[in-house]
């Protein structure tokens, strides 16, 4: 079982938490690095509430296509084109976004993803996933590193 997603999920997991066999080609280069002076303590705390989790990749791209469809358009809180130029160039070269831009986002989409999709990544409901979206956004806002 992958921490932080329900039972049989195949998310992906922050290198912090990977074995380096693990992390090859894993973890989005184009998130922004957890910067060294966040405490040891405030960083398992942030493990403990799996913000260093993402779903799998499969969902992870629905829910960016949700919202692009359903969420943008209505609240353009963001420079749609840059953001998804960092997005699907995954390398990082384009530039980086932090964790908690990127768990917004995808926040944002659960109400409009086809729910199939979010059962196919383990959640037992719509609901369980947007509250497990939710939360990883709320804890990762209060990072200090990633406002």
């Amino acid at each position: 079982m992958t921490p932080g997603l329900p039972s049989g999920s195949p998310g992906l997991l922050h290198p912090l938490l990977r074995t380096a066999l693990e992390q090859v080609n894993e973890w989005p280069a184009f998130i922004k690095p957890i910067p060294d002076r966040i405490l040891a303590e405030d960083r398992q705390y942030l493990v403990q509430k799996h913000v260093f989790t993402l779903p799998p990749l499969r969902l992870q791209n629905a829910l960016l296509a949700a919202y692009v469809e359903y969420v943008h358009p209505y609240m353009p809180l963001l420079e749609l084109n840059e953001f998804l130029q960092v997005v699907n160039d995954r390398t990082g070269a384009s530039g980086k976004v932090s964790l908690f831009l990127y768990h917004a986002v995808m926040f944002s989409a659960t109400a409009f993803v086809d729910e199939t999709l979010l059962k196919d990544a383990g959640y037992g409901s719509r609901r369980d996933a947007r509250r497990s979206f939710f939360s990883r956004s709320r804890v990762s806002c209060m990072t200090p590193a990633q406002r």
